[in-house]
């Protein structure tokens, strides 16, 4: 189809669109089916054993038709955590001449397939992207929610041109991506599930350079993640300087402090505050988790992300600790409480040693767990607010000190001065020059990443904590993703024996 509009129209820029005649062409060989099975009794009337449809985001809705039919299944989908990635269906509506010429009663295979997994972005983004002629890119001003059972067949004349254009926009997307994979892994959508799958496989299997490979997939242009990871997040917050106790926040000050934290006018104190607060309701991602409206946590950043304080209710200040915040103690207790029951040997006696420490040890505070939090918190947000992730969906997964964010907000950060391999209270990237193009989360700390390098390389990357690396392979992930147990049996560094040897 592209290269028939290439050839006819040489001339067309991505922001013209075909001409009439040709575009009415194209959207008379697009079919709409209404009605029970209609799709799959015009496709079995095709001579082809197999079919293999896609649909864009499939696995999120688009598969009700498949679904439907799920009693005809006679293979299981493929699940894993990135949803449904196939779904096999025998066609029952398979015509009987055909039937008979692919011999024993052969059943047509459809395989349902999802190109999101592919392209993970809207149908509309991908045709601008792909640079698609403007009549062929999908329409986006039309509310869908209008048509309804009741209303859709008397205005067919205004949804069927959406729909059609809709298959369009997807045909040509695909038309255009399964050519530039062949140019590069000799290898379509069709043959692979994913996009790492399909460049994987390519790679693994190629009797050609590796080398060569490589270069090919360096030219990939194509949005990677990072992992943009937090230095000393926990360290920052620790300090041996002294801190005093806490007293009661008291109601009379409730008015001059709420409106000294809306004006973001942050009193050189520390303080654990109970408040009423809330926040923009167009926020996309709140920078800290909040129950209703009601929460323990730091009310600096409630109002850097543009929200409001409205009451303080009650809680607890240091007042004159603006040297160092309590937080930065949490590391003494630990050492105290070690060394109060440290028992050691010496001449083959065991002793205890009384490591209390002296009056003029700080006092310790019983919020430092808090504190901490809330201080790691806070960085985090730094990193949030710096790419606008409050108000836009740019962050895809996080954990305690780590954000997975386009590696386009590298700059932004970078201009921040955000960056830094050591600094602490800044980040880098977790996987150096690489992005991710793949990955799949299954826990916090049980991930399974594949990463395109700069010189085109390809790595896996294996977290599972707890968990030997040498251990589990990437079968080990599928098969923890789609719910099943995963056993291994390490070597052991010793054996029981009932010799003298």
């Amino acid at each position: 189809m592209l290269d028939r509009i290439k050839h006819n129209f040489p001339d067309l820029n991505p922001t013209e669109s075909v001409p009439e005649e040709f575009y009415n062409k194209l959207m008379n060989i697009v079919e709409i089916f209404v009605g029970k099975d209609q799709m799959l009794q015009r496709l079995g009337k095709i001579d082809k054993k197999r079919i293999t449809l896609i649909s864009h985001n499939g696995s999120g809705f688009h598969n009700w038709i498949v679904l439907k039919n799920a009693k005809k299944l006679s293979q299981c989908p493929l699940v894993t955590a990135r949803e449904i990635l196939s779904l096999p269906l025998p066609n029952s509506f398979t015509d009987e001449y055909l039937q008979k010429k692919w011999n024993s009663n052969y059943l047509q295979n459809i395989n349902f397939i999802c190109s999101y997994q592919h392209e993970k972005s809207s149908l509309a983004a991908w045709g601008n992207s792909s640079n698609l002629p403007m009549n062929l890119r999908k329409i986006t001003d039309i509310n869908i929610a209008k048509y309804t059972e009741d209303n859709w067949e008397s205005l067919r004349h205004e949804w069927e041109p959406y729909a059609k254009r809709d298959t369009l926009c997807l045909g040509a997307c695909l038309i255009k991506y399964n050519k530039v994979m062949k140019e590069v892994v000799f290898q379509n959508i069709s043959n692979n599930l994913t996009a790492p799958s399909l460049s994987l496989k390519e790679y693994s299997k190629s009797k050609k350079d590796k080398t060569e490979v490589n270069s090919e997939l360096k030219k990939i242009k194509c949005t990677h993640l990072m992992a943009f990871d937090a230095n000393g997040l926990y360290a920052s917050a620790m300090s041996d300087l002294d801190s005093e106790s806490g007293r009661p926040f008291l109601p009379e000050e409730n008015k001059e402090s709420v409106k000294l934290f809306n004006k973001q006018k942050f009193r050189r104190r520390t303080a654990i505050l109970k408040v009423w607060f809330e926040y923009p309701t167009n926020m996309f991602f709140q920078p800290i988790p909040a129950k209703d409206k009601i929460t323990f946590t730091n009310k600096e950043e409630i109002v850097k992300a543009d929200g409001r304080i409205i009451r303080i209710l009650d809680g607890i200040v240091y007042e004159e600790n603006f040297k160092t915040p309590p937080y930065r103690d949490y590391i003494l207790i630990l050492r105290d409480l070690r060394n109060k029951y440290k028992r050691e040997e010496i001449n083959d006696e065991e002793k205890e040693f009384d490591c209390t420490p002296p009056k003029s040890t700080r006092l310790t505070p019983s919020h430092l767990g808090s504190f901490v939090l809330s201080h790691s918190k806070k960085i985090m947000n730094n990193f949030i607010r710096v790419i606008d992730g409050f108000y836009k969906p740019e962050i895809y997964f996080t954990d305690t000190d780590s954000l997975y964010i386009s590696f386009s907000n590298w700059d932004k950060l970078n201009e921040a001065g955000l960056v830094s391999e050591n600094d602490y209270c800044k980040g880098k990237n977790d996987y150096g020059d690489g992005g991710i193009i793949f990955g799949l989360y299954l826990e916090p700390n049980v991930k399974y990443n594949i990463i395109l390098a700069s010189d085109g390389i390809l790595k896996e990357k294996k977290t599972f904590k707890g968990y030997s690396n040498d251990k589990i392979a990437v079968e080990d992930y599928i098969r923890l993703a789609s719910e099943h147990d995963v056993t291994n049996e390490f070597t052991k560094p010793w054996g029981k024996s009932f010799t003298n040897e």
